[in-house]
């Protein structure tokens, strides 16, 4: 615990890019949410994808808290080009 009497589990620097991370996918989220109806097919995918780098942000962060080795862990950029990737295997057929 620390002088408040708080848990201090994640360091200053974890927590900072935890929130900005869950920030991004908030923010995309809430677009979509919001506009979705009105939205072309286009901006759906860029609000989702969005979302989903946000998402993979986080889990990053949270992969090297863990203790997973740097070497072992996919980059969040790294996981989004694996997702385009099956994305467009799926619309081709």
């Amino acid at each position: 615990m620390d002088e408040n009497g708080r848990h201090s589990r994640i360091s200053p620097d974890d927590s900072h890019d935890l929130r900005d991370a869950l920030a991004v996918t908030k923010g995309w989220l809430e677009i979509a949410f919001r506009g979705w109806m009105d939205m072309g097919e286009e901006e759906r995918f860029q609000c989702v994808a969005g979302a989903l780098l946000g998402a993979n942000q986080i889990g990053y962060r949270l992969d090297l808290i863990d203790g997973q080795p740097i070497d072992l862990t996919d980059s969040p950029e790294s996981k989004m080009a694996d997702e385009f990737w099956k994305l467009a295997e799926r619309t081709k057929s």
